[in-house]
């Protein structure tokens, strides 16, 4: 038997200027986006409030940001892909395929 790792829904990660909320999953469930609304509110009323950016993994999860939080309460939406490798040599070779 394969063990699965359960993603979490929603993973913070703050720097300096930048707040990033990682946002997985195909839909967003109450609890989830009542804790992004808590996350907003609270960097909003925060003295030096972050520049909020959100990462999502699937396109049916860009739909249910970009649809239910107004653009004004963040910086920017992106989509990455979990799966792809980081670091270093992450470009291979065409050639040997």
């Amino acid at each position: 038997m394969t063990k699965r790792t359960k993603e979490k829904p929603l993973e913070v990660f703050a720097g300096d200027e930048i707040m990033e909320m990682h946002v997985s999953g195909e839909l967003l469930p109450n609890r989830v986006y009542q804790e992004i609304l808590d996350r907003i509110k609270e960097n909003m009323e925060s003295g030096a409030p972050k520049k909020i950016r959100f990462v999502v993994f699937t396109f049916a999860m860009l739909k249910m940001i970009r649809y239910s939080i107004p653009s004004d309460y963040y910086y920017a939406l992106e989509v990455r892909n979990r799966k792809a490798p980081a670091g270093e040599g992450v470009m291979l070779n065409a050639v040997g395929m």
